[in-house]
Order: structure tokens, then C-alpha cells, then sequence
């Protein structure tokens, strides 16, 4: 039997959602606290544009990282609960991204499941490109992955077009990713 090793594991990423979103509320209460401390001239509308930035910030940071998070949790209590797929075999049709100038995104087909992504969504699961210093790299690989099926996601249309009959495929979230021992 054929040994796999564990390359990518969704559930143990020490995913980072919502961690960029703070940084524009603190830059928002550092620049009103600044503004404060200073009592040169009419500052009054500063204070009140700087009032305003700090409670949208804190709004949409809240929105932000909940939704994150919202996303996260549904994919890992599926995950949990035994809701995914397993295919092992080797990648075909693989279209990947240009590494000369770190196009986005790649897809493929593994015994008939297609994947795709591009670098920006890890929140949702495996999305590294090879010039990203992703694992797939081209046709042939043998692997083993688990995944999630989820409806198409509208930031993937073009990647998730059946190149066979051109019509939108499933997004088959990876969650872990696993390649036959002694090979790339």
C-alpha cells in the first residue's frame, strides 16, 4: 500500500482571520488621541472625522472577523462531524499559475473532483498557488485529499469553469492534503 504524507491540514493552520481588520481602528484611535493632545487652532472637525473613522473601523472589524469566523467554524464542525470526501490518485489537467509573474490561482482534477483557488482565501481552506510555495505543482502528483464541497464562491467564477463543457463546477474546499512519500 501506497504511504502518504500530511502536507497541509486546514484544522491546524493557526488560522489568522480578522487579524489585519484591528490594525485600521488602532491607526484610527492613535491618529483621534494625537489629534486630542495637540490644542493648536480648530481642531474640532478633526475630532469629529477621527470620532466617526473610529467607530466605522470598530464596526467593520467586527463585521469582518465575525463573518471569518462564522466561515471557519462551519467548515471545521463539517469537517469534524465526517461531513467530507476523500480521493487519492494522481493530478491531471492541472492549470497553474505563471511563477514568472505569480498569477493567480491554479485548478485541477483528481480522479475526476475538481479543485481550484487562488492565494487570497485561506479562510475557506488549501490555497496555495505553486509559486506561492503550494505543493501542487503540475500534472502527475499522487495525492490524497480531504475535502468539502461548497457551492460556487462568485470570487472563483472564472477558475471554476468545467473546461469540458464550460459550465460552473462546485468549489471543492481542501482541508487536508496529503503526497505519496518520496515525492515532490
Amino acid at each position: 500500500m501506497e504511504e502518504y504524507e500530511l502536507k497541509y491540514n486546514f484544522l491546524e493552520t493557526g488560522n489568522s482571520f480578522g487579524n489585519e481588520a484591528p490594525i485600521i481602528t488602532l491607526i484610527a484611535i492613535f491618529a483621534l488621541i494625537f489629534t486630542l493632545t495637540q490644542k493648536k487652532g480648530n481642531y474640532k472637525p478633526k475630532v469629529i472625522f477621527l470620532s466617526i473613522w473610529v467607530f466605522l473601523s470598530i464596526l467593520w472589524t467586527s463585521y469582518v472577523f465575525m463573518n471569518l469566523n462564522n466561515t471557519y467554524k462551519s467548515i471545521e464542525n463539517k469537517f469534524k462531524n465526517g461531513n467530507y470526501k476523500t480521493v487519492i490518485g494522481e493530478v491531471i489537467n492541472y492549470k497553474g499559475d505563471n511563477p514568472k509573474i505569480k498569477a493567480d490561482g491554479e485548478s485541477f482534477f483528481v480522479d475526476s473532483v475538481f479543485f481550484a483557488y487562488t492565494p487570497g482565501n485561506s479562510i475557506d481552506a488549501y490555497h496555495l498557488p505553486c509559486s506561492y510555495g503550494g505543493f501542487i505543482c503540475g500534472n502527475g502528483q499522487k495525492v490524497k485529499i480531504d475535502y468539502i464541497e461548497v457551492l460556487d464562491n462568485k470570487s472563483l467564477r472564472q477558475l471554476t469553469k468545467d473546461p469540458l463543457n464550460n459550465k460552473l463546477k462546485h468549489v471543492n474546499h481542501i482541508i487536508k492534503l496529503s503526497l505519496l512519500k518520496n515525492s515532490k
